[in-house]
Formats: structure tokens, C-alpha cells, sequence
């Protein structure tokens, strides 16, 4: 019984102060349609600001997913946190880097849809460039690793 009380003690001591970061499964088309932005970009700099935690990517918008009309500039700064929750890209890669807009301030997290291009799947290249996920977001798209068969789900949203 001893054993087992210090067991738990040492596991929420470490529980508690790890930095681990927990996100949802969620299927791609989920991730971008929660998504304020979702853009293709190389990477060209990475800045770390220790005072505020953060770590900021510049970065060349190739192509914009997710918004027709938004007028921004085609360089563009992203911030992700330098926790083990931020997102971490190679300098001279291209990504699909995805999140959020916060005034002129676009952030990005592990929990966002981050992924080199090159590893795109053939659906996903094509779902992206054709607006499949762009105009799929009515739907609720899911996946469920059941026995290592992948099966997909779809249904509306209600």
C-alpha cells in the first residue's frame, strides 16, 4: 500500500510539473476549419524572445488556403510559443502552418495543423488546393484508429 501511495505522489509531482502538451486528435479538415488561418509558407528566420516566451518565424506566404480577401503582407511574422507546446519549423522549409489571428499577430501552437508540404498525402494536396476543406467545413470530419485500420467519418454538423 506504501508502494502504491508514493507511486501516485511521484506520478502528480511529475503531472504537475511537466511541460507536456496535450492536444486533441483531430482530423485535418477539423484543424483548419478551427482555424483563422491556414497557409502555405517557407520558412526564413527564427527569432527567440526569452522575456516573453516566445519564439517568432518570418516566413513567405506561397499561397492562402483559407481567406480570398485578406490583405497582408506576403512576408509574414508567426508566433509560437518556446514551450514544448510551440511549433517548431526548419529554416528553408515549406509548410502548411495553421492557427490563429490575434489583431496583426498570427500564432500558431503544436496543437495547430503544422506539417511540411512534403508530407502532405495526395488527398490532403488535393483537398487543399481544390477547397475541398475550405468548403467542407459544414461538415464534422473524424478519424478512429480501431484494430489499425483507418476509417473515416463524416457527418453534418447539426
Amino acid at each position: 500500500m506504501t508502494k502504491l501511495v508514493i507511486f501516485c505522489e511521484v506520478f502528480l509531482a511529475l503531472l504537475v510539473y511537466s511541460e507536456a502538451c496535450l492536444c486533441p486528435s483531430q482530423h485535418p479538415q477539423t484543424k483548419f476549419c478551427n482555424s483563422e488561418f491556414v497557409v502555405q509558407a517557407k520558412v526564413f528566420s527564427r527569432q527567440t524572445f526569452n522575456r516573453e516566451g516566445n519564439v517568432v518565424y518570418t516566413v513567405k506566404i506561397l499561397k492562402d488556403f483559407k481567406n480570398d480577401t485578406r490583405q497582408y503582407s506576403k512576408t509574414q511574422k508567426i508566433y509560437t510559443s518556446a514551450s514544448s507546446c510551440g511549433s517548431d519549423f526548419e529554416l528553408n522549409e515549406e509548410y502548411i502552418i495553421s492557427g490563429t489571428i490575434n489583431g496583426q499577430k498570427w500564432k500558431t501552437s503544436k496543437c495547430s495543423w503544422n506539417t511540411k508540404t512534403s508530407f502532405l498525402t495526395k488527398y490532403q494536396n488535393t483537398a487543399l488546393n481544390h477547397g475541398i476543406y475550405k468548403n467542407s467545413c459544414s461538415c464534422k470530419a473524424g478519424y478512429f484508429l480501431n484494430e489499425m485500420k483507418l476509417n473515416f467519418n463524416f457527418t453534418d454538423k447539426l
